[in-house]
């Protein structure tokens, strides 16, 4: 294993292989990459490394290029009538670390450089990198509206779908170092040499690495795989949107009962009630807040990445069906290169027909020049889109174990602190008078075993409404003098009920009990 080496050394090497941190735990994480790094045979910028599980190898180094934080706003409306449209103001910002690496100097005078595009541009852009870089997993971009486009609503939404594009292109191991974005985004010359510095220059093996790992057709199965993945994500999400709904209707019943209990609590019949279901209204209000923090952590946290992917997942289709029809201009032209050959070989020896010869041979050596450049570019689509595979596995593990962590602890806390105010109310319920531990009634008679008299807890033994006795039963076996209710002196209706000394004036289980 290599010697320890100082922080700023270590934080210096990790940027020249595209690994940034912000923290320490980044820092530990991007270390321990290093160290495994420099225990390989060969530098992953250098040499090639051992054929074995090539592909892998490079995704799980370099992930992503964070040296540009592009950030998208201000979006203006220029323009009347028919060619009115929308513009975005980009503003691309060198991260803190970087500076710090290289030093600053003309990277700093370069960092927030801001320039204005339309959706039309980013379009075009897409569609120019498509085309450069086959096999490359590209976000897609909202659809086209017509109708409501500068709502401002719609101009959020398509301006968030816009900076989660720009940011995916920026931070991409190929994109980041390709001129189409660098154009796009008007990044000054300094800028463009750090970006080129950071970025890997063998993420995608060469075809002999490629074929050497014996992996025969890997993407034989993908355009299958991705969209059962999808499908699986699809009914994932859906479960999940139906409980989001349901904890935000639960977070509504418990508001609801809690202006339930205390609207209860204001009556004069319930005056010695009314601290107990001041409480519970309390309580009930508390729990209705946790229940939508809860909603929305979900929201935020599996939800938006399930939406994430299946923009991705739509990206994987996008290009496996690309490379579909380039296996398929590869048939057209050897099928005519086979044509022109079998016509050019009939034509050849005989006399009069030399021009004609000639011409053969011309589309011959075209469609072969075609026909070796289709190859290439299948060739190339192929191992990029495997290494792309490779990457969007790494990333999507990742991004999937930490959201499923954050959302346990969510869940934990919000259990925790639920629990928390049921143990709390309980503790209430046990000191506030009217419930079993406070003094309300007098001792009774031979009612104490069933309804009315000393209430004892509910459960227990003759005790309350939870007695052996029915009520009809106690009131056959009510032989001694009626019990009176003793309560403390309240005003109003609910007080006048009762004589000056707080005695019900009608017995227990009388007319007027």
């Amino acid at each position: 294993a290599p010697r320890p080496r100082p922080a700023a050394r270590v934080q210096t090497r990790l940027f020249s292989l595209g690994v940034y941190t912000d923290d320490a735990k980044g820092l530990a994480i991007g270390f321990a990459r290093l160290l495994r790094l420099l225990t390989w045979p060969n530098d992953v910028r250098g040499g090639a490394p051992r054929a074995a599980a090539v592909v892998q190898q490079h995704t799980s180094m370099v992930l992503s290029v964070e040296v540009v934080h592009i950030e998208i706003g201000d979006a203006l409306s220029e323009g009347f009538g028919p060619r009115r449209f929308t513009s975005y103001r980009l503003t691309s910002t060198v991260r803190e670390n970087v500076l710090n690496a290289f030093g600053g100097g003309e990277l700093t005078l370069a960092s927030g450089v801001t320039c204005r595009r339309r959706f039309n541009g980013f379009l075009k852009l897409r569609a120019e990198l498509l085309e450069a870089w086959p096999g490359v997993i590209i976000p897609p971009l909202p659809e086209k509206q017509t109708v409501g486009r500068f709502d401002p609503e719609f101009v959020e939404k398509r301006r968030r779908a816009l900076a989660s594009f720009l940011g995916a292109c920026a931070t991409h191991p190929l994109l980041c170092a390709c001129p189409l974005l660098h154009s796009f985004c008007e990044w000054p010359a300094a800028l463009r040499s750090t970006v080129l510095q950071c970025a890997p220059t063998q993420y995608v093996p060469s075809a002999e690495e490629f074929n050497r790992t014996g992996s025969g057709e890997p993407l034989k199965s993908a355009l299958n795989d991705i969209d059962a993945f999808a499908l699986q994500a699809a009914k994932l999400r859906d479960v999940l949107k139906r409980e989001h709904v349901r904890d935000l209707e639960r977070s509504v019943d418990l508001m609801e009962l809690a202006q339930a209990y205390g609207s209860f609590g204001t009556s004069d019949f319930n005056f010695a009630l009314r601290p107990l279901l001041a409480k519970a209204s309390q309580t009930m209000g508390v729990l209705s807040t946790l229940a939508k923090l809860q909603a929305e952590a979900d929201q935020k946290a599996l939800l938006n990445t399930l939406k994430e992917y299946k923009h991705i997942c739509s990206s994987i289709a996008e290009q496996c069906r690309r490379r579909e029809v380039a296996a398929k201009a590869v048939e057209s032209v050897l099928i005519e290169l086979k044509a022109a050959q079998f016509a050019l070989a009939k034509a050849v020896g005989r006399a009069g027909v030399e021009r004609k010869a000639a011409d053969l041979e011309a589309k011959v050596a075209e469609c072969r020049g075609r026909a070796e450049g289709a190859q290439a570019r299948l060739a190339l689509h192929a191992r990029t889109l495997s290494v792309e595979l490779s990457r969007f596995h790494a990333t999507k593990n990742g991004d999937f174990a930490r959201v499923l962590r954050q959302l346990s602890a969510e869940h934990a806390r919000s259990t925790a602190a639920t629990h928390e105010q049921w143990r709390q109310l309980l503790a209430e319920l046990g000191s506030v008078p009217g419930t079993p531990n406070g003094h309300v009634y007098a001792p009774a008679s031979n009612l104490s075993n069933g309804y009315g008299g000393a209430r004892q807890a509910p459960g227990s033994a003759g005790g309350g409404f939870g007695g052996e006795l029915s009520f009809m039963q106690a009131l056959q076996q009510h032989t001694s003098p009626p019990a009176t209710l003793q309560v403390p002196s309240a005003p109003g209706a609910f007080g006048a009920a009762y004589g000056a000394e707080g005695a019900l004036a009608a017995p227990v289980g009388g007319c007027g009990g």
